[in-house]
């Protein structure tokens, strides 16, 4: 067994002098006590990559180290030793380190919300290793995030329903990524398993998180502490760049349609007779995975778009995935023609790049809620049992609907006390208004937004004498073709200039 110790540019005076021989118990019990002391000086300014600073006591009896019932609690010692001994010695990624990675792996999140929420971090991966071949391995339903992305060359796929599935499968994925030869490999996922294939795979520089007890499998372990758990996720992925030493570049989400699927969102478009010559197009989700306790109820949606057609909205585009046909469809029924049920009809793509069409949507907490907002597209979202602080919209675009009980957050998948009090007291009039609210306060970001080229709806459709509420001054939203007629909005006409 060989030790070596880095003893930095200033004077260095160890605790334990006397010598015990080479290479005798008591030798690596001091050298081992003085490296801790090191390390100590050495992590002031950086204590990311060191959990436990403690000394043992003096190697005058080292026998405690043999002792079964010293046996558990010394492990840990030993662990962040050795992990220190195989890479996370050096702390942060310098210059010199970063010329060597020339094929960088970045393993992404398992969700479509997470993957959204991750782009901050991958624009910033790719402006420290800006000449890298980056690789984005990632699970089927989430590579489309990436698939466009100018921060990433490829997207390997995860088939975990395939070729890699079980544990055969995780040892043929750690083969297929060892042939790629990687020189270093960010983890933004937290779980194990990634940490260990990669590990298999031979990855030499691995950086992540120290969760789920992966410590041991990654040279750069990069210390979760409980207030990072507490900030928003965009943050919390950054904080892995930064625990590396690496630079940030923002939290502004980042997703891009490609011309492909915005011409497949146009065909779309046509095959239902919609046109958006008059009025908005209002995206509606009505779903959310992870169970009930995130949705606001069918038949509330239902209500809202029936209000939304009288008002402001020609057409409605309900969104959802695989298994939310029904769903749907009830709403469909419930709010009356010019209703579009596009559950489990759409790829992930074709859905990105219909919402990119929408001038307003309306959703639970999900992923393509932050498809919305990556994409800068005015929004209400719905909280109830999530926390509206880790993972609310990031985008001036959007706002949140929420009434705070106090159960919430509970971040379960259904009620626990089956009165789903959180979504429950969201009343349709409340989102209403929202709505109103958040399109008039649009309208000062639209005048000065080059994205928006043409600010106003075309008509505005009012059939009884209700008053609009929230429209005390013209209202005025974006819409994504030149040439809408200007319109004037008040409380119960369109009168056109």
């Amino acid at each position: 067994m060989c030790l070596i110790f880095l003893l930095p540019e200033t004077e260095f005076i160890p605790l334990f002098h006397k010598d015990y021989g080479h290479p005798s118990k008591e030798y690596y019990i001091c050298n081992f006590n003085n490296y801790q002391q090191l390390e100590t000086l050495r992590c002031e300014e950086n204590p990311w990559f060191f959990s436990r600073m403690r000394r043992f006591s003096s190697p005058e009896k080292p026998g405690f180290l043999w002792r079964s019932s010293f046996l558990f609690s010394s492990c840990f010692g030993l662990s962040d030793y050795l992990t220190r001994s195989y890479g996370v010695l050096k702390s942060k990624l310098t210059h010199s380190n970063l010329k060597n990675i020339r094929h960088l792996l970045i393993r992404s999140t398992n969700w479509i919300g997470d993957a959204i929420m991750t782009t901050p971090a991958v624009r910033a991966i790719r402006k420290n290793f800006p000449g890298a071949e980056i690789s984005i391995l990632a699970k089927s339903w989430v590579a489309p995030v990436f698939k466009n992305s100018p921060h990433a060359d490829r997207v390997l796929i995860y088939d975990e329903g395939g070729r890699h599935c079980s544990l055969t499968g995780k040892l043929r994925l750690a083969t297929d990524l060892k042939r790629c030869r990687f020189d270093a490999v960010i983890l933004l996922q937290n779980a194990f398993e990634a940490a260990l294939i990669t590990f298999l795979a031979g990855i030499p520089v691995r950086i992540g998180f120290d969760s789920d007890a992966r410590k041991l499998l990654l040279t750069h372990a990069v210390r979760r502490i409980p207030e990072i758990r507490k900030i928003h996720q965009t943050g919390y992925y950054l904080e892995i760049l930064r625990g590396a030493g690496l630079m940030t570049d923002g939290q502004d989400l980042h997703l891009t349609v490609s011309h492909e699927d915005q011409n497949r969102a146009r065909e779309i478009l046509v095959s239902y007779g919609i046109s958006q010559k008059d009025g908005l197009l209002v995206g509606i989700n009505p779903g959310a995975t992870f169970g009930t306790a995130k949705r606001w109820f069918p038949e509330r949606y239902a209500a809202l778009c029936k209000r939304l057609q009288k008002t402001v909205a020609s057409d409605i585009l309900i969104f959802g995935g695989p298994g939310e046909e029904a769903l749907g469809q009830q709403i469909c029924e419930e709010a009356g023609k010019r209703c579009v049920n596009l559950c489990g009809r759409t790829t992930l793509c074709e859905a990105m790049a219909l919402i990119e069409r929408c001038q307003l949507f309306v959703t639970n907490d999900s992923g393509l809620m932050h498809i919305a907002a990556a994409l800068d597209i005015p929004q209400i979202a719905i909280f109830g049992s999530t926390d509206h602080v880790t993972t609310a919209p990031v985008s001036s675009m959007s706002r949140i609907v929420r009434v705070p009980t106090s159960c919430s957050p509970c971040l379960r998948p259904e009620c626990p006390e089956k009165h789903h009090r959180c979504m429950n007291e969201i009343t349709v009039d409340m989102v209403e208004s929202a709505v109103y609210d958040h399109l008039s306060c649009v309208r000062q970001q639209c005048l000065t937004d080059e994205k928006f080229p043409c600010i106003l709806i075309s008509t505005l459709r009012v059939r009884d004498s209700r008053q609009i509420q929230g429209a005390k001054r013209p209202l005025c939203i974006p819409t994504q073709s030149v040439g809408t007629r200007l319109m004037r909005l008040t409380k119960l006409s369109a009168e056109k200039r």
